[in-house]
């Protein structure tokens, strides 16, 4: 692990005392010097945090705003849920909502919220899923400056996990940007997209070094959809698109080495370029539907479907 990631780590563990509890709970009326029982809540997320066992889960008793601009450190694995009664989280201005180092093989940090990102450049998620997994489901995250600021950014290594289900991310520069840990790592690390919904950013999905699943999800209007990039050394990756919709986007996707894409049952409609193969491999079935678009750039015929 990065010595720099460790040194910050360690204290936040060192925090996590024998009275942790396995749930804690937040509420708009608690306070951070409570226990964060259910009778006696915290005020934020991060108050909760140092009094929940690892693997533990911080809940949401009501709608609320659970950050109060500020940075949320989830140093250790634990569940994050606010997606039942609503609550949110507000981050700082140009920095971090929520910063997640998932170190744990056993254990997995997930996260169920609606996250605004402070102005200025503000993000959403960060994380760094080395040997981790990372679930990602009921999260909607809004850039509230619409030309800066990431969605979600993942930094993963050959041992993560991650799992998107039920995610939306709206504006700034990049919707979700999955990275490795160190450029042109082996092999590539699985990910699972599942109802994803990115609008209006730059980038809405920045893919490099991984191995994806896409399913049920919706691309709409942003300058570049799903963008496959090639790090130095990368490995060969491939992603399966399925019952997706790329819709009203400047170039819906690019395809660069070496990744190989395959298409079934997504449509593509009113882009001013449907796809980009850059020396990539894109295999296109016949259930695809290219329609309305300046330019299509691949045969929606291009191959049966098997």
């Amino acid at each position: 692990m990065n010595k720099r990631v460790l040194l910050y780590i360690l204290p936040l563990l060192a925090a996590v005392t024998t009275a942790s509890a396995n749930t804690t709970y937040v509420s708009g009326s608690g306070n951070d010097a409570n226990s964060c029982s259910e009778i006696s809540p915290c005020r934020t997320f991060a108050g909760a945090m140092p009094k929940t066992t690892i693997a533990g889960v911080i809940m949401a008793l009501d709608s609320a705003d659970f950050g109060l601009g500020n940075t949320l450190s989830m140093a250790y694995p634990v569940t994050i849920d606010g997606g039942a009664h609503g609550a949110y989280f507000t981050g700082p201005n140009a920095a971090t909502a929520i910063d997640v180092f998932a170190t744990s093989t056993k254990y997995p940090n997930t996260i169920r919220l609606a996250i605004f990102a402070g102005v200025a450049g503000g993000s959403g998620i960060t994380a760094m899923t080395q040997f981790g997994t990372l679930n990602i489901e009921s999260v909607t995250v809004t850039l509230r400056d619409a030309n800066t600021g990431y969605g979600i950014s993942v930094q993963g290594d050959a041992a993560s996990l991650l799992n998107f289900d039920r995610v939306s991310v709206t504006g700034g520069t990049t919707g979700i940007s999955l990275v490795p840990t160190i450029n042109g790592q082996q092999p590539a690390f699985p990910v699972s997209f599942q109802q994803v919904s990115v609008t209006g950013s730059s980038v809405a999905a920045q893919l490099q070094n991984v191995n994806i699943t896409i399913r049920d999800s919706t691309f709409r209007s942003n300058f570049w959809g799903l963008l496959f990039t090639y790090s130095n050394g990368a490995p060969t990756t491939n992603a399966l698109i399925e019952h997706t919709q790329f819709v009203n986007n400047s170039t819906a996707m690019f395809v660069g080495p070496p990744h190989t894409v395959r298409l079934s049952n997504s449509i593509f409609s009113g882009n001013t370029t449907a796809a980009i193969n850059s020396t990539g491999t894109v295999i296109s079935f016949r259930n695809n539907v290219f329609a309305a678009n300046g330019v299509d750039g691949l045969s929606a015929l291009s191959t049966s479907l098997k």
